[in-house]
């Protein structure tokens, strides 16, 4: 098992190493394939953990019938929350690509970093809030409940890109500007 596990290592590692040096050689519109083919793989990831991972668990742990089995889904549906978020943001982002592939600087590509910029801070919002949510409501009915499980989660990788998507649409915004301004002169 150890070896097995290794070779695979190896294996993956390499890949990945011959991957980044490829990326570094591509072009533009190899990089832009290659940007989709993982959002598409990342988006079939998300939703076998929507499925797999999140709903998986009501059925491995059904007691009853009872207000636990609801909480259990309810906190089954508040894991699976952020990944169905994830795959809104991955669409999203695609669709901001296909309007930046056209013209970076047009109206269209700021309304679609600002729209996907948006859809960044409400996800961050509605994952926090139903994390929250289901710990309150964990804590008024902890005596009805076989089993609690109190949940703190600070999607930190989540904040960053919402950061980094909104300093992006902040840019692009800016950079309309000039542009705009340079060819009213010209």
């Amino acid at each position: 098992m150890f070896l097995g596990t290794l070779f695979y290592s190896v294996f993956s590692c390499y890949w990945v190493l011959r991957l980044i040096e490829t990326c570094w050689k591509a072009d533009k519109k190899w990089l832009e394939k290659g940007l989709y083919t993982t959002l598409y793989f990342v988006v079939m990831l998300l939703v076998f953990e929507i499925v797999v991972g999140c709903l998986g668990t009501i059925f491995k742990q059904i007691p009853n019938l009872s207000i636990s089995y609801i909480f259990m889904v309810l906190q089954s549906m508040v894991k699976a929350t952020p990944y169905a978020l994830d795959i809104v943001i991955v669409f999203a982002g695609m669709k901001l690509l296909d309007t930046m592939k056209r013209d970076t600087y047009s109206d269209e590509a700021v309304v679609a970093v600002e729209k996907l910029a948006n859809i960044c801070t409400y996800s961050l919002v509605i994952s926090m809030i139903s994390g929250l949510a289901m710990n309150v409501l964990q804590v008024l009915s902890r005596n009805y409940l076989e089993n609690v499980n109190l949940v703190i989660t600070v999607p930190i990788f989540s904040i960053m890109f919402a950061f980094i998507v909104l300093l992006l649409a902040k840019y692009i915004r800016e950079t309309q500007k000039v542009k705009q301004e340079l060819d009213m002169f010209i």
